[in-house]
């Protein structure tokens, strides 16, 4: 397995690619329109977030030496967060990494924090999310792909639209209770994320620019997701030396450091009121 691999580190990816893929099908296999629904549709979506972390850092350096495994890839990922893998990754380098912290960012940048405006709490969250969801769908145009991206997201597109109308078909209520569902809350669980990095940060400063999650057991599970300043600053450096990267440029960072994101996220979205901030935090 380790001679397909680019970095012996990716073989926790696949294993935890495996795991996921296990779940999600557990859950389709197992639904029922009872007390359970809820529980599977949440482990479902968890599930199709991973692999939209798992995608986000495969689409930055593939994980395998061969182009078509790398494609075969983009399929699976594409089926377990309900879109195309390669148009993910297309719009978080638009908007993550050439456009981060434009001044313009309703025309550039369509992640930006300050599209959650003044909303407190959930709400905070739940109007970025539909706010920078609409400007992706009216702006995308904009983006040139490359002739290469362009027939990764036709096989991609057509694969997940094949698989969707086959599970349509033959589990109608699953897939509009569970599997649509999941695919959207994946997707609302991936802006989000986006948004809780760079929530109250100073966006304009190279320390404090974004919020790292330190927790060891959550770095592991999600591929040193947490270390979210290393990956600005070097975006191509694979997830198993972004520890090393944080060490090295941002040892000296005092603020923006948490424990926990789901823990943050909780304290200080779901149960919370909170109001938003501006970049100086105050």
């Amino acid at each position: 397995m380790v001679n397909i691999l680019k970095v012996k580190s990716d073989r926790r990816t696949l294993a935890g690619l495996i795991v996921a893929i296990s779940v999600q099908i557990f859950c389709i296999v197992n639904f029922s329109l009872n007390w359970t629904a809820l529980p599977y549709l949440l482990i479902f979506a968890v599930a199709g977030f991973w692999a939209s972390t798992a995608n986000h850092m495969h689409q930055h350096l593939p994980i395998f030496h061969s182009d078509l495994l790398n494609q075969a890839l983009n399929l699976i990922l594409s089926v377990m967060f309900g879109a195309p893998a390669t148009r993910l990754h297309i719009v978080h380098l638009w908007n993550h990494h050439a456009h981060f912290n434009a001044d313009d960012f309703e025309s550039s940048d369509w992640s930006h924090h300050n599209l959650a405006g003044n909303s407190r709490g959930i709400f905070r969250a739940v109007k970025y999310v539909a706010a920078a969801s609409v400007l992706m769908a009216k702006n995308r145009s904009q983006i040139n792909v490359p002739a290469a991206s362009q027939k990764s997201l036709v096989r991609e597109r057509f694969f997940l639209w094949l698989v969707a109308a086959v599970l349509m078909y033959q589990l109608p209520y699953v897939f509009f209770i569970l599997i649509l569902p999941g695919w959207l809350l994946s997707l609302y669980l991936l802006l989000t994320a986006n948004l809780i990095n760079h929530d109250y940060c100073q966006t304009n400063s190279d320390l404090h620019h974004s919020r790292d999650f330190l927790s060891h057991a959550e770095n592991f599970l999600f591929l040193n997701s947490g270390y979210h300043s290393a990956h600005h600053r070097l975006p191509a450096k694979h997830w198993s030396d972004l520890p090393h990267v944080h060490l090295t440029h941002f040892k000296d960072k005092k603020i923006q450091i948490e424990h926990s994101f789901f823990l943050y996220f909780l304290q200080n979205y779901f149960f919370s009121t909170r109001k938003g901030q501006n970049e100086s935090g105050v």
